[in-house]
């Protein structure tokens, strides 16, 4: 009887054994290969790129010299074709690791042909076909509302993008001088939209015409690049086909000194077609 218990004990142990080896393989999780994806951001002025510290003419027929322009970058992610949306990881390095960049045309990063300001962000997402890429120019909520010396970079309130008196982050700056005189005697034009209402949100699929909508393909150890302009020609033309101007109309807001408000609001209107795709390769 002794002897046929051990058999038994004996193979009991190597099914107990089997098992969990089958267990282990099964759980062990598999590694999803990943591509990288570049949004490359142009800043125009119509159809030329835009020269910092050079003159232009607005829609308006008055002169701009553009000195400092960025936005914020956030909730970029990619959307495959049965409408699951994927955040975008920041790459390896990148100093924004929380998924929030400065796009930063007053320090441009990239300009292999695409203009002297043209700025790239980068980031990871699983390989496959997407439909959609999308993104919002705007500071999420978490970090908008909350003490920026706990936040992250690029929300740390380190560059100029932050209202200590008027609560919250500014999303897109445009600093610069015209010819036109303000109503302070004065040429600087400063141009914000910010606070939580605000935020402008872009999505790759509404930029092209129904006949052109071909998917993003990500492969593994290759780079999708998606090329975007930001058009300020279209900044300055408000929704209803008229110019923004900065000739301050009887009784409205300073057109030059925008931190909110009214003026915040057409220019945030404004903003939503100022984005529009250019192209989007694979790129060995």
């Amino acid at each position: 009887m002794k002897k046929y218990i051990l058999i038994f004990g004996l193979a009991l142990v190597v099914s107990l054994v089997s098992c969990s080896k089958d267990n282990d393989d099964n759980n062990t999780p598999v590694e999803t290969p990943t591509g990288t994806v570049e949004m490359i951001f142009i800043p125009m002025v119509g159809n030329d790129a835009l020269q910092m510290n050079e003159s232009f003419t607005t829609p308006a027929g008055e002169e701009l010299t553009i000195t400092d322009m960025k936005f914020y970058l956030a909730n970029v992610a990619m959307v495959n074709l049965n409408g699951t949306e994927l955040a975008a990881k920041p790459l390896a390095g990148d100093s924004a690791q929380a998924g929030i960049w400065l796009v930063n045309f007053t320090n441009p990063n990239f300009n292999a042909g695409y203009g002297l300001q043209s700025y790239k962000v980068g980031f990871e997402v699983p390989t496959g076909q997407y439909a959609d890429a999308r993104f919002a120019v705007e500071v999420p909520r978490q970090y908008n509302l909350s003490e920026i010396t706990k936040n992250p970079y690029p929300v740390n309130g380190s560059n100029g993008m932050y209202w200590s008196w008027n609560s919250g982050f500014k999303f897109l700056v445009i600093n610069g001088t015209s010819e036109t005189v303000g109503p302070d005697g004065r040429n600087a034009v400063h141009l914000s939209i910010g606070q939580g209402s605000r935020a402008v949100d872009y999505n790759f699929r509404s930029m092209l015409l129904a006949a052109q909508r071909p998917t993003i393909n990500v492969e593994a150890g290759k780079v999708t690049r998606i090329i975007y302009t930001y058009d300020i020609n279209r900044l300055l033309t408000n929704v209803n086909g008229t110019p923004y101007s900065f000739v301050q109309a009887p009784g409205q807001p300073n057109p030059f000194q925008v931190h909110g408000g009214e003026l915040s609001t057409v220019l945030q209107a404004n903003s939503a077609s100022a984005i529009d795709i250019m192209d989007f390769f694979v790129q060995e």
